[in-house]
């Protein structure tokens, strides 16, 4: 049994994932500014992201090859981060394209792409997605 699109976003390790990019946004690099509070947002965000943009793609284009865009998004995930991170106009392009300007603060730091593994941790959660029984989140039928 398959189940349904973005089902992967609510495995434990993605919720987990999501609540500490927020907490940790919203309160934690407020309190706690440094090393480790930036680095958790990064590592959060290259396991969620591949999962919200592979759950996108599936919603325009269905597909039954999941494993394909689980890697695919994680790739482009990573490219971005990785753009981002370490060069400034795509720095700039991020922070203009999704109207954060002034509400979020990219610090371009080489270091941070030590997180960039996370991304496979994403794209195995969604490609396992499939194979796995339903959620016990997931609406009965």
């Amino acid at each position: 049994m398959t189940r349904p699109l973005g089902a992967a976003l609510l495995h434990p390790v993605a919720l987990a994932s999501l609540a500490l990019l927020v907490v940790n946004d919203h309160v934690l690099k407020t309190r706690f500014p440094g090393v480790v509070t930036g680095k958790l947002s990064d590592f959060a965000g290259m396991v969620v992201a591949p999962l919200v943009l592979a759950a996108m793609i599936e919603v325009v284009l269905p597909t039954t090859r999941r494993a394909l865009v689980a890697l695919g998004s994680a790739l482009a995930v990573g490219l971005g981060f990785a753009l981002a991170k370490t060069w400034a106009p795509a720095s700039y392009v991020y922070e203009h394209a999704f109207f954060w300007r002034g509400r979020v603060t990219l610090v371009r730091d080489a270091t941070d792409l030590v997180a960039l593994p996370m991304g496979a941790l994403g794209a195995w959660l969604h490609a396992s997605a499939q194979r796995a029984s339903p959620s016990p989140l997931a609406p009965h039928r």
